[in-house]
C-alpha cells in the first residue's frame, strides 16, 4: 500500500485522533502532519502514528507569511490564510515524500477503512459527483482539464509531477495565486484535490463516494468526537465530514438526522 497522510490543523486534531486509531486498528498505518505546537494532542493518536511537524516541511512559513500578509485581499472573496495554507501543507508533504502516489486526508474528515484499503493498494480517483465551477475555471486557466465530476472528496490520491512538485515551492504556489486568484477575485479558486483529479483522469478510473459533509451536526462537542458513532456511520457510509466551521443551528441539525436516518448524503 501507498503512504496515507492526514493533514490536520488545530481545530480538526480530535477527528484525526479518532481517524488514526480507527485506521490503525483496521491495519492502516497513517502519518499525520499537524503544527508541532499541537504535538500535546499527540497522545491521544494510535500508537503507531507517524509525525511530521508542518513547519518542518519546505516552504511552509514563507507561503504562511506571505497569506498573512495578504489577509484582507483574501478577506474580499471569502477566504483565510489557513484555507490556502493547508493546501499547500498538502502539496509540500507530497513532495517531500516522493512516492508514485499519496493518499492526502483532510484532518477533519475519516474515510471507511474499506474504502481506502482498495484505494491504497489500487489507486482510483475519488468523486462525489458534484460540480465546482471556481475550481474548473483555474485548471482551464492553467491549461488543463477539468474531470468529468467534482475530485473535492476532502481526501484523494496523488501522484509524483512536476507540476504539483512546482506548486510545492512558494514561488510555484504564489505565483498562481498572483496571476490567477486574485485578479479573478476567487472566481478562479484553488483545489488541490481538483487539479490531481485533472492529472490522473486519464490514467485512472474514477470512483464515486458516499460522504456525510455535515457529520458535525449529529454530534453534540466537537473536541470529544465518538469513535463509536463514526465506525457506525463508516458502516453506511465511505466517508463522514466534520467540519469545525461551518454554521450550526437546531433546525440544521434536525435536517441532518432525518438526511442521516434516511441514509442520504449531505
Amino acid at each position: 500500500m501507498f503512504p496515507l497522510v492526514i493533514c490536520a490543523g488545530p481545530r480538526a486534531l480530535p477527528t484525526a485522533a479518532v481517524a488514526s486509531c480507527y485506521y490503525a486498528a483496521n491495519g492502516i498505518r497513517p502519518i499525520v502532519v499537524r503544527p508541532a505546537a499541537c504535538a500535546d494532542h499527540d497522545a491521544h493518536f494510535a500508537d503507531s502514528t507517524r509525525w511530521i511537524d508542518d513547519e518542518a516541511l519546505p516552504g511552509v512559513e514563507a507561503v504562511g507569511a506571505y497569506l498573512r500578509a495578504h489577509r484582507e485581499q483574501l478577506a474580499s472573496f471569502d477566504r483565510a490564510p489557513g484555507w490556502f495554507l493547508q493546501q499547500f501543507i498538502k502539496l509540500a508533504a507530497i513532495a517531500m515524500l516522493d512516492t508514485d502516489y499519496v493518499f492526502i486526508a483532510d484532518g477533519d474528515t475519516i474515510f471507511s477503512h474499506r474504502l481506502l484499503r482498495d484505494v491504497l493498494t489500487q489507486p482510483v480517483i475519488l468523486t462525489t459527483g458534484e460540480q465546482y465551477e471556481n475550481y474548473d475555471r483555474l485548471l482551464v486557466a492553467l491549461g488543463l482539464t477539468p474531470p468529468e465530476h467534482s475530485c473535492v472528496a476532502n481526501g484523494n490520491v496523488f501522484p509524483r509531477d512536476p507540476l504539483l512538485q512546482r506548486l510545492a515551492t512558494p514561488e510555484g504556489f504564489i505565483s498562481i495565486l498572483e496571476k490567477h486568484v486574485f485578479p479573478s477575485g476567487g472566481k478562479l479558486d484553488f483545489s488541490e484535490y481538483q487539479i490531481t483529479g485533472s492529472l490522473l483522469q486519464t490514467r485512472l478510473a474514477m470512483r464515486r463516494i458516499r460522504m456525510f459533509r455535515r457529520f458535525d451536526l449529529l454530534i453534540d462537542s466537537l473536541e470529544h468526537v465518538s469513535d463509536t458513532l463514526v465506525e457506525r456511520a463508516l458502516c453506511r457510509y465511505d466517508a463522514v465530514a466534520i467540519e469545525a466551521n461551518h454554521r450550526r443551528s437546531p433546525a440544521r441539525r434536525i435536517a441532518a438526522q432525518i438526511f442521516y436516518f434516511i441514509g442520504r448524503s449531505w
